[in-house]
């Protein structure tokens, strides 16, 4: 609320006086972030960037843009961001996704390495038009980037750029503040300026005004009337009305990000990486035969109905991929990216309409689209969190499977395979410079994971996940090959190929995989019954010590024995009610331990009265109390499970059914327990309204 009478108040009226006070506050709320966080240890830099540190802020709508540069310490991080956490709560200027905290490892690997964005914000946004607010400029010992690199930083800040209209227009619902919308679409637009000019010109623009001028004279057309309209909305202190400005800024961007990167040097092959992987590889995309949801089949047929019946003459092709683009991971089923190949580029109104049909999902299995240009792929409703170039990547940066599978007939839904320039190369390939080197890297990885105790308390679909993927590797190790590798890219074909080695023929494997396919559906499954058996078949083959009891016990008990234990005193009539709901139940239990807690009427015969329906016993406990009788009940019973029961219930005839269900999923269940229900029986008038009562009180909950 504070924050929107300040946008209102400075950016309306734009009174001097008040925007003095405003520049004084952010200047005070900086210099207490800067000494506040200068007392926590291992900071070794930060940096301001963006608008505030280029002197191009506009008082009232930017906020405090930080990068912190830390040591590689494990504990760094938590306790810095944790002093930021308690500084943003004292002033609306501090945002928490407007700070970034890096390690010194981070700037390294971005310099030579694999992230894009990460390249732009270091070498770019701190080194180039940040100011050094405390500490040594780290990034000064790094020579400017160029060449691949220089392609590298540019994609990284295209990437930004996207990521944010993801956020504000596209994730979650539009931004409704109309000042706000119209400052992002200025941002958005200035700041794709900026970038074309990099790749065009080989030159930085630290100004948004400056970049809006010199792309000016560069872009024609609807672009050059799109930058008037901007800059006349600058003018206007962003107060104004323009038509069509989101679709326009929309539109300006997947247009100049194409001219820049018709600007952008090639690389050659040696430098690209991955020449020659497809010769020492062999996929079988055919039967690749790929686990997709129910629920995500459903919307599949549903894009798909709509596109046939209204976008049909403006989409080339619709292509479906079972992999994890992000992480390069081909096995990773958890995940499903949908690639619609427009002819031109999709309109904001499909787009919206294909995202309202994806995004509710039923299933854990996550469902991804993107829009393929000439050389990008451009996330249509996926930004992670930390991954900005999750948002967009260039075509070449996939993982070598990934563009030979979308090449191939096989990821067809609708129209034809994908077709991209092969030769036209703008950053390297890191992750396919040899598609088989990440082996032995990932086998660590995996023992690593193995023998952590915690392993087999994972979440359900990521320790599957991880459990085919380390299948996979043994697979790729022992394959023993001189000619091509053949590597499995889904879930089934790693099963089939463990079925033909004596050494990863597991009996439950199927099974098991079965359960899985369940999950990815969002349903129940026994699938954490099957963990002792795989952890104990990923220790044998990664040669671990196991127990092989383990390995071949049957990980679905399709019984337990039940123990019900019943504590009573005095209540002969209603003790025969329960016993007679328990010879009801669907699920007759094994065993009814009945401890009489030194009664005086007829207990024991009532007991003895169901000797023929009822698997019973009765054990007289003479010191009274519950839970002395409770624990006599359990030193008497001999089930898997022992269930308690009170003498004044009636248990429903599935009760037992419904108890034991979570036992034979799950062998780390301990206590299952359910709601209790007042029962009801003939009464007064006050009783019958109380019954009632409870009743709509637990309907409420």
């Amino acid at each position: 609320m504070l924050k929107k009478l300040i946008q209102n108040f400075a950016v309306k009226i734009n009174f001097p006086p008040f925007v003095w006070v405003y520049q004084a506050y952010y200047a005070a709320v900086l210099k207490i972030i800067i000494e506040s966080l200068k007392k926590q240890p291992g900071i070794m830099a930060i940096y301001l960037i963006a608008g505030m540190a280029a002197g191009d802020s506009v008082y009232g709508l930017s906020d405090i843009d930080l990068i912190i540069i830390i040591d590689d310490n494990k504990e760094t991080k938590a306790r810095v961001a944790g002093a930021y956490k308690k500084l943003s709560r004292l002033s609306p200027l501090l945002k928490g996704d407007e700070m970034g905290i890096y390690g010194i490892e981070d700037v390294r690997r971005s310099y030579g390495q694999t992230d894009l964005y990460l390249k732009y914000k270091f070498f770019t946004e701190c080194k180039k038009r940040g100011k050094l607010l405390y500490g040594r400029d780290i990034l000064r010992q790094f020579n400017e980037l160029e060449g691949i690199q220089r392609n590298e930083f540019i994609l990284g800040q295209l990437a930004f750029i996207w990521s944010l209209f993801l956020k504000n227009f596209l994730i979650g619902g539009r931004i409704q503040n109309k000042l706000m919308r119209n400052y992002i679409c200025y941002k958005l637009t200035s700041d794709t300026c900026k970038a074309f000019i990099s790749a065009r010109n080989n030159q930085e623009l630290f100004s948004r005004k400056e970049a809006l001028e010199y792309a000016g004279q560069y872009l024609n057309g609807p672009l050059k009337i799109h930058i008037d309209k901007i800059k006349a909305l600058s003018k206007k202190r962003f107060n104004m009305d323009v038509p069509r400005l989101l679709a326009d800024t929309y539109d300006f961007y997947l247009r100049t990000v194409q001219a820049a990167i018709e600007q952008m040097p090639c690389i050659d092959e040696s430098a690209a990486g991955g020449k020659e992987i497809d010769k020492e590889v062999s996929f079988d995309f055919e039967n690749l035969d790929f686990i997709i949801s129910d629920a995500n089949k459903a919307k599949i047929n549903a894009l798909l109905a709509l596109i046939r019946e209204k976008y049909k003459n403006c989409i080339r092709s619709v292509l479906v991929c079972p992999f994890d683009l992000l992480h390069n991971n081909p096995l990773d089923e958890e995940h499903i990216s949908i690639f619609i190949v427009p002819q031109g580029q999709l309109t904001l109104e499909a787009i919206t309409e294909f995202n309202g049909i994806i995004e509710s999902s039923l299933s854990a299995q996550h469902l991804y689209l993107y829009m393929v240009t000439r050389d990008m792929a451009i996330s249509l409703n996926r930004l992670d969190a930390g991954q900005i170039h999750s948002a967009l990547f260039p075509l070449q940066w996939m993982d070598i499977s990934v563009l030979l599978y979308l090449s191939s007939p096989s990821s067809v839904l609708l129209g034809r395979p994908l077709e991209y320039d092969r030769k036209k190369k703008l950053v390297k390939n890191y992750f396919s410079e040899r598609l088989l080197d990440w082996v032995p890297k990932h086998e660590v990885l995996v023992r690593k994971s193995i023998s952590d105790p915690k392993f087999i308390r994972w979440p359900t679909i990521e320790f599957q996940v991880f459990f085919w993927h380390a299948l996979r590797l043994k697979l790729l190790t022992n394959s023993g090959s001189t000619g091509k590798t053949f590597i499995p890219l889904s879930s089934r074909q790693v099963c089939r190929q463990c079925r033909k080695s004596a050494d990863f023929n597991f009996p439950w494997l199927e099974e098991f995989h079965n359960e899985y396919q369940k999950n990815l559906n969002g349903l129940s499954s026994y699938s954490r019954a099957y963990f002792p058996q795989a952890i104990a078949a990923l220790k044998k083959i990664y040669n671990f010590e196991f127990d092989s009891s383990e390995l071949e016990a049957d990980p679905l008990k399709k019984k337990m024995i039940i123990s019900v234990v019943i504590p009573t005193f005095n209540r002969a009539k209603i003790l025969e009610e329960a016993l007679t709901s328990l010879a009801a139940q669907t699920r007759i239990p094994d065993e009814v331990v009945v401890v009489d807690n030194n009664s005086s009427d007829n207990t024991k015969e009532v007991v003895e009265s169901f000797n023929h329906g009822l698997k019973i016993k009765y054990v007289l406990e003479p010191t009274q109390g519950t839970s002395t009788a409770r624990n006599t009940g359990i030193k008497n019973a001999s089930g898997d499970i022992i269930v308690f029961f009170d003498d004044d219930c009636v248990a429903d005839k599935e009760w037992l059914h419904y108890l034991e269900q979570p036992f034979l999923g799950d062998p780390f269940i301990g206590v299952v327990g359910g709601e209790i229900f007042a029962c009801r029986v003939k009464g007064t008038l006050v009783e019958d309204y109380c019954i009632a009562d409870a009743l709509l009180r637990v309907g409420i909950r």
